[in-house]
């Protein structure tokens, strides 16, 4: 490009430099076009999950890397401390989604047994139905409650403070939330029968939540709820 000059200048952490790359796919169309943001000594490389790849699941390698010293997040040598405080939110929006998809199946159950005839009765009216019923609200209610303690002191409590006094709540609810999510949609299925293979079922979503839950992962998240 015509017009413009360089020269030489010593990075000492109080600038950031990268090559930007736009790559358009037509002329004059900026929706359409591909931006880079390019730094040196950074690598990436894709890591294949089991379940998708548009959570864009990566290795991040930084190799040497110069970064300004206005981009510093909380205080040196304590980046990990940062990470782990993102996961609040993150942790409390899956426990929200979990919970509220779980009280739904109940609801579509609770719907589906009321409407059903089986020999000339309603399903519900059966007392096997009646307990697995029971058993579901009984699962769902005790997440719920432990949720919304949660929510009310994140509601009265900094962002730091949340990160200091409910990182191994949330850690601890995560992994209940999705043992209590499996065994709704295990009962579940033992209700509808071969309508739990419909997508919609009383306009509720039925989801089966398989995703094992080890021994170690309690005693990690134990460890951090007592700050071990």
């Amino acid at each position: 490009m015509a017009n413009i000059t360089s020269y030489p200048e010593s990075r000492n952490g109080s600038r950031m430099v990268n090559l930007p790359i736009i790559s358009s796919l037509g002329a004059g169309q900026a929706e359409d076009s591909l931006f880079f943001l390019l730094s040196e000594g950074v690598t990436t490389k894709t890591i294949k999950t089991s379940y998708s790849a548009t959570a864009g699941t990566a290795y991040v390698q930084f190799d040497k890397v110069m970064v300004p010293v206005d981009h510093l997040f909380g205080e040196e040598h304590q980046g990990f401390t940062v990470i782990m405080s993102t996961f609040i939110n993150e942790r409390f929006a899956m426990i929200c989604g979990s919970i509220r998809g779980t009280r739904g199946i109940v609801e579509g159950c609770l719907k589906w047994c009321d409407q059903r005839i089986v020999f000339k009765r309603r399903l519900v009216d059966q007392p096997a139905i009646q307990s697995k019923l029971a058993k579901m609200i009984a699962s769902v209610e005790p997440a719920q409650a432990w949720l919304e303690q949660i929510t009310e002191q994140m509601v009265k409590m900094s962002y730091t403070e949340q990160a200091t006094h409910l990182g191994g709540h949330l850690a601890l609810l995560k992994p209940f939330t999705n043992r209590v999510a499996h065994e709704v949609a295990d009962e579940a299925v033992n209700i509808l029968g071969g309508s739990a293979l419909i997508q919609l079922v009383l306009e509720g979503v039925l989801r089966s939540f398989s995703e094992p839950i080890s021994p170690m992962q309690y005693w990690v998240v134990l460890r951090r709820s007592y700050q071990i």
